[in-house]
């Protein structure tokens, strides 16, 4: 290496200092770390916020901060990196846009509802024929998380994940293309592992060393996301306990949708100026979506008692029901800067809105009763599709806002906390939401009028 010392131009000073920099730098990294994978780590920040454990209070009661981060453009954009202070506003219909602009035709529920299931840390699989393209899904989807933190399970044998650990468990999702060559051997540790975390435990396994000396003992730790795509015609077939620990999302076999992909590719092969996949867009969705993961809040949802009559009574219902409310959890998440919050005890709160539901309910609601019927037991009468008036849900809803004593407390210090609620929603007699497939508004409730708010003493 020739001595800085001997170089005369200020040019040359500095590619010497940035090709000795990298050099140093690629001579130390010994392993991969990142610094919110761990809880024992001391969390990196962004503008003094922890990134480990963002508060919604330092996200949202920042007019200021809000206003820099939606209005300054990205940096560092092609590393896809989430950052708090690149942070803009996004709607559901940018995630239909992203997937568009990759080369995914149609299938808007499906990429919406699984970007909203990873950014609220809910392990689902994507299932299909083989060809429906599912893998070629999910990895843009994996696309938008930082690389760090997907573990890709390719599985060159059984003990894989476990002699793997270290990179395991620097990781926050476990990816698992094609589960069924995973899984087909019922012995084999995938399954241990798969059923342990999406249990909320840690797995273990005891296996002789390999110098034959002794024991040693592999943990792969809790508290990850696994995500998995499925070939139907296998002869693999997922029993009811382990399809019960993911929420699951089908691929579109219709005639229809089989129609839509060959005239996107005949059309393809006559367009001149292909559209070019727009990298702003990618780096918004990829920074908001790590950080809804990293988000520490929990939602107020006022209109489970009303949609709970849609839900079918069933003995698999009572435990399949809890995807159904976490991807509820997950539209309001994702909505953050545009609902009330507040605070008790430290903790943050969001309030849900009535666009949360519809969306979900757009989104999975017929998947959902699929789901219910594949887990039913002998006997068990298939699901019915009910309608919904989303009137009487959004009344119902308000009146248990207003009857609940704890937020009777809470108004006491923020007087206009469900006046407020109220405001963003209804505007000149309706409320109106937004398409999630094309983006156009249009109007979910009318003749609707605000509550007339007594003063609270």
């Amino acid at each position: 290496m020739l001595p800085r010392e001997m170089l005369k131009s200020k040019e040359a000073k500095e590619i010497w200092d940035f090709l000795y920099a990298n050099e140093e730098k690629k001579n130390s990294k010994t392993k991969i770390i990142i610094p919110f994978s761990k809880e024992s780590r001391t969390p990196q920040s962004t503008n003094n916020i922890p990134v480990s454990s963002t508060s919604i209070d330092n996200l949202v009661s920042d007019k200021d901060f809000l206003s820099t981060a939606i209005n300054n453009e990205p940096k560092e954009a092609k590393e896809n990196k989430p950052t708090i202070s690149n942070l803009k506003t996004v709607q559901l219909h940018d995630i239909v846009t992203y997937f568009q602009n990759r080369g995914v035709v149609g299938e808007e529920a499906l990429v919406v509802g699984t970007y909203l299931a990873l950014s609220n840390t809910i392990s689902f699989g994507v299932e299909g024929y083989s060809g429906s393209g599912k893998t070629f899904l999910v990895d843009k989807l994996i696309d938008l998380v930082h690389e760090d933190d997907v573990y890709r399970a390719e599985l060159s044998s059984k003990m894989a994940l476990f002699y793997d650990q270290e990179r395991v468990n620097e990781s926050k999702i476990i990816y698992i293309p094609e589960l069924q060559k995973a899984l087909n051997d019922k012995s084999s540790p995938v399954t241990e592992i798969v059923k342990n975390i999406t249990e909320g435990k840690s797995a273990r396994r005891l296996v002789t060393s390999k110098d034959l000396a002794g024991s040693e003992e592999f943990i792969i730790n809790k508290d990850k996301t696994i995500v998995y795509t499925l070939a139907l015609e296998n002869h693999f077939k997922k029993d009811n306990e382990a399809a019960r620990r993911f929420m699951r999302f089908i691929t579109d076999s219709s005639p229809k949708h089989f129609e839509a992909i060959h005239n996107y590719k005949a059309n393809a092969r006559m367009n001149i100026a292909r559209k070019q996949d727009n990298e702003e867009l990618t780096v918004r969705l990829s920074n908001h979506l790590n950080t809804l993961r990293k988000l520490s809040v929990q939602v107020i949802d006022p209109f489970a008692e009303y949609i709970q009559a849609f839900i079918p009574k069933t003995q698999k219902s009572v435990g399949y029901v809890d995807h159904y409310y976490h991807l509820i959890d997950a539209c309001t998440r994702f909505h953050f800067q545009n609902r009330e919050y507040f605070k008790v005890n430290g903790q943050d709160y969001l309030l849900t809105n009535l666009e949360d539901h519809y969306y979900v309910h757009s989104i999975y609601y017929n998947e959902f009763l699929k789901s219910l019927d594949d887990l039913a037991q002998e006997g068990e009468q298939d699901t019915i599709k009910r309608a919904i008036d989303w009137k009487a849900c959004f009344l119902q809803g308000r009146e248990n806002l207003y009857n609940n004593e704890t937020l009777q407390k809470v108004m006491k210090e923020n007087p206009t906390l469900l006046k407020n609620w109220e405001l963003a929603q209804i505007g000149q007699g309706t409320i109106n939401t937004k398409d999630y497939k094309t983006g156009e508004l249009f109007v979910l409730v009318d003749n609707i009028r605000l509550k007339e708010h007594d003063t609270i003493s």
